[in-house]
């Protein structure tokens, strides 16, 4: 097992950012954490009736930022060579707090992020992730 911090500043886009430092640290299996902030965030909330995601859009007022209490996911190479991200959020604003799949977002500040590499090949386990 090993561990790369990583930030991502502000301005940068998630999950495209996060995707392309795990590249850069040729990271290809393992989970992430991570804190910080977003000016724009789309979660989604899966809704098993209709078998797909419902969006919810939340931006940041003036002089605010969403803050991230929390940022969790995995990570793994799939059989194609590509990376696949699975990422939730819990943030935060005056509005209140959303969870759910974090789709898109926008940093603001920054986000703080820890990815740890294991040794298992986590596309035999999270085979839906790549298999249709």
């Amino acid at each position: 097992m090993r561990a790369q911090a990583f930030k991502i500043a502000e301005g940068e886009e998630v999950p495209g950012a996060i995707l392309s430092r795990l590249k850069e640290f040729n990271l290809r299996n393992g989970f992430l954490t991570g804190i910080g902030g977003l000016e724009y965030a789309e979660i989604g909330v899966y809704n098993p009736a209709t078998r797909s995601y419902e969006v919810y859009r939340h931006r940041a007022g003036s002089g605010e930022i969403l803050e991230v209490g929390a940022l969790q996911g995995n990570y793994l190479l799939k059989p194609d060579g590509e990376l696949s991200l699975h990422l939730h959020a819990v943030i935060g604003s005056g509005k209140g707090v959303f969870t759910g799949h974090l789709l898109t977002g926008v940093v603001k500040p920054m986000l703080e992020v820890f990815a740890v590499e294991i040794d298992t090949d986590l596309s035999k386990i999270f085979t839906h992730r790549w298999l249709k």
